[in-house]
């Protein structure tokens, strides 16, 4: 192999683990994302039952 190709060869192999980590992040960061929404979700559905919780119970005190 001559210095050309062992250049190109080093810069295909460079830019190949570019690629490769850019992909790694890109998913962590979207798996990330994901668990932010759902955790988001999972507030905002216990934030209403617990509104819920505090009206039924002072319809019963008003009840009783």
């Amino acid at each position: 192999m001559n210095p050309k190709q062992i250049a190109c060869f080093v810069l295909m192999a460079l830019i190949g683990i570019i690629v490769y980590v850019a992909q790694i992040v890109h998913q962590k960061v979207t798996a990330m994302r994901q668990e932010a929404e759902d955790a988001e979700s999972a507030a905002t559905t216990a934030e209403s039952e617990r509104s819920t919780a505090e009206i039924k119970t002072a319809v019963i005190k008003t009840e009783t």
